[in-house]
């Protein structure tokens, strides 16, 4: 790479400042960076020395773009050596990282300090771990460990390769029916399993599906329900110190939202919202904004699918319509009906001859070495910022493209991994989207409130004679002017004017 591949960037340092930087970072042992220093050649600067370590294999683009901006810290996590950033979301982080002891790498998620706040969330999510740590199923995603580490919790998975089925669906459009139901089946024998130990997932959507290059859908994500504001038992869902739902928004289940109590369905519910959208491209309960898809989801059903494609079979639709059902009662009664029902559409050839042996349905694609959480714009279930919301910032979803991606020219390594590190501090700033999302949910909650509160008091009023709330009218009219208070005091005035007229005649 040329000298000048560098000129305009935001950092002119020397190579002994690199040198001092990645001293103290940890990544690499004391020894190593001595003899590196001995190691150096002569009007070899910064950039050349973090080329040539990527090259050798000793730094990742990751570590180097950190290293030329003077950052010592966040490059090592406990025992854990970080080597790229693969997600970014409302919950936390995903890194790609090597255990230092055992050379093992991994999938590591740190959950935000934010996000721990709460007492009876960290405690819940260490219970439910123990139960996820037994977790053995080919459609789950194999948790290693999880601990808490200067106030965040983590929880340390197997390194998958392949991409998750929102990405999937944004590089190759609306899925074939065969294939979708081949890869929902599979999720349903992943949850039905992980129901069975008592865990609900509560975040199912297209981000927490992983598609392996071997072809196994992979259930990710499981246990961290504990910080989502639910407990796994059938319980009311606003149990943190915050009382705040928290879920993606177009796969959030009625019950969910509405802060009600909640069971293993919800998760049914939330695999016809990812069915339905990989299957259209569109999700079942749109809308302009995510409160109109919210108040949807409450009050109506959704988008009949046979109105978006017409080519699908009736019993899927069927299956697809129960999975979706505003009740949690006119729903599956378990997730393993679930996945029996899905597996009943498909050939009989290519159905799985048990549930632990359970392979892709559909021939197999090429597919890129993609981390575990690779995010689709971003997502996350952990994603840079979650898809649903990003999404949000365009047009609205019914009119939602699925385009397919070409790969653009790729920078020299060590420039790529300092423009990347800039990048990287940018994203932070996507973390308001969740902030306004949040918002949102609270306001849609509060209103919901309100309007149980305005029910009570009408049922209150409802023995009050019709004189007492004009009076009641006439008061709010004086305080606060509006149309309402000015027809019904136009009324009252007039039946009373028609009274006393009667009243005068008689």
């Amino acid at each position: 790479m040329a000298e000048s591949d560098f000129e305009g960037m935001p950092f002119r340092r020397t190579v002994g400042d690199f040198l001092a930087t990645l001293e103290l970072s940890g990544v690499m042992a004391d020894s190593e960076v001595r003899a590196l220093r001995k190691g150096v050649g002569r009007g070899e600067d910064q950039e050349a020395v973090a080329r040539r370590l990527i090259e050798e294999g000793c730094l990742t683009e990751f570590q180097a773009g950190r290293l030329l901006l003077g950052k010592a810290t966040g490059l090592v996590f406990n025992r854990y050596v970080l080597l790229e950033r693969v997600g970014v979301g409302a919950m936390g982080r995903v890194y790609k990282a090597r255990h230092r002891l055992m050379d093992r790498v991994v999938a590591l998620k740190v959950v935000a300090p934010a996000r721990a706040t709460s007492s009876n969330a960290v405690n819940r999510f260490f219970r439910e771990m123990k139960i996820v740590g037994m977790l053995d199923h080919p459609n789950v995603v194999r948790a290693f460990d999880a601990d808490q580490y200067e106030g965040s919790p983590f929880i340390v998975m197997e390194y998958l390769e392949g991409e998750d089925l929102e990405k999937a669906l944004r590089a190759r459009g609306i899925l074939p029916p065969d294939e979708v139901v081949g890869y929902m089946a599979q999720a349903a024998w992943g949850l039905a399993h992980a129901h069975e130990k008592g865990i609900i997932h509560r975040d199912i959507k297209p981000t927490n599906l992983f598609l392996t290059t071997s072809g196994f859908v992979r259930v990710l994500d499981l246990g961290l329900g504990a910080f989502v504001g639910v407990s796994n038992a059938k319980t009311a869902p606003l149990d943190t110190d915050e009382g705040f739902v928290v879920g993606t928004t177009d796969y959030m289940s009625p019950e969910q939202l509405g802060g009600e109590a909640m069971d293993a369905r919800t998760d049914q519910f939330s695999l016809g919202c990812a069915m339905y959208r990989l299957l259209t491209g569109k999700y079942a309960f749109p809308g302009p904004t995510k409160m109109d898809r919210m108040l949807m989801r409450i009050s109506q059903p959704h988008v009949p699918i046979t109105e978006i494609r017409t080519d699908l079979s009736l019993p899927l639709v069927r299956i697809l319509d129960k999975l979706l059902a505003l009740k949690a009662d006119d729903r599956f009664e378990s997730t393993t009906e679930v996945a029996e029902a899905l597996e009943s559409l498909l050939p009989s050839a290519d159905r799985p001859s048990s549930r632990r042996a359970l392979a892709t349905t559909v021939e197999k694609r090429p597919r890129g070495r993609v981390a575990i959480h690779s995010a689709p714009e971003a997502p996350l279930d952990w994603s840079r910022i979650e898809s649903a919301l990003r999404r949000d910032q365009g047009p609205g979803p019914e009119a939602e493209p699925t385009p397919t991606f070409s790969p653009a020219p790729q920078p020299a390594p060590a420039n790529r991994a300092a423009a990347r590190a800039a990048e990287i501090d940018r994203e932070e700033d996507g973390l308001s989207t969740h902030r306004d999302y949040r918002k949102e949910v609270i306001e849609l909650k509060r209103a919901m409130a309100d309007g149980s509160k305005a029910a009570a008091r009408d049922a209150e009023q409802a023995g009050e004679s019709w004189l007492e709330r004009l009076g009641e009218h006439i008061g709010d009219f004086l305080a606060e002017p509006s149309v309402s208070h000015i027809i019904y005091i136009v009324i009252g005035i007039t039946l009373i004017l028609a009274a006393g007229l009667a009243l005068a005649v008689g």
